[in-house]
């Protein structure tokens, strides 16, 4: 569980609480989401959700739930191309998109960005917030969803890993879905706050890392 790290863009953040980010990428599932988003107000928790636009596109009255359920949506991308350089004209031409997308179906300026499988570097990190007004938000714990196939196993893996100021990634997936009651209500007994990457931004002491 190796902390994805990259000059420019936030991982984690020094914790002044007992708080705790849970994200999720590649999404909007037709099914799958819809079920998470239960189980988010069930337990009263918000997220961020890292949107695909490619599948945001068929799902957007989804994304109207999320942001009428409290939750955050940030950028993560069209398609699941790697970006290996900021010149390559198509891949801002479709984070914009994607952008655009989210605003056009809820009225929401989206602020983070997430790239695929967090490929990045400095000079891409800069330009997504000088020239396209996002932070690039990483992650410091991952769920393993797209490894592991019993929600007990990564139920104990991120709860045996996490850490005050995590940002925890997680996918739409059946194992996630399965997993998530069991993750929130232990991290809630051991006193974890949940809270959204905005929420955790406007701590002046909290800086991010």
């Amino acid at each position: 569980n190796k902390q994805i790290k990259s000059p420019g863009a936030i991982s984690s953040f020094s914790p002044g609480g007992q708080y705790i980010m849970l994200t999720f990428d590649a999404g909007p599932h037709a099914i799958i989401t819809e079920k998470i988003l239960e189980i988010l107000k069930e337990k009263k928790v918000h997220v961020t959700f890292f949107i695909s636009g490619s599948k945001a596109m068929y799902h957007k009255d989804l994304l109207l739930k999320m942001k009428l359920g409290g939750h955050e949506l940030g950028n993560n991308g069209w398609s699941r191309d790697l970006i290996t350089s900021i010149h390559k004209d198509p891949i801002i031409t479709q984070i914009r998109q994607t952008s655009k997308l989210i605003f056009n179906s809820t009225n929401y300026t989206v602020k983070f960005f997430r790239p695929f499988q967090g490929t990045t570097n400095l000079h891409i990190n800069d330009y997504i917030r000088k020239y396209e007004y996002m932070k690039v938000i990483l992650w410091s714990l991952d769920s393993k969803d797209l490894e592991l196939t019993d929600p007990v196993t990564v139920t104990n893996n991120v709860v045996s890993n996490a850490k005050p100021g995590d940002i925890v990634r997680f996918h739409d997936t059946k194992v996630t879905l399965q997993a998530l009651p069991n993750i929130i209500d232990k991290l809630l007994e051991m006193g974890y706050e949940f809270l959204t990457i905005t929420e955790v931004s406007s701590f002046p002491d909290d800086s991010p890392h």
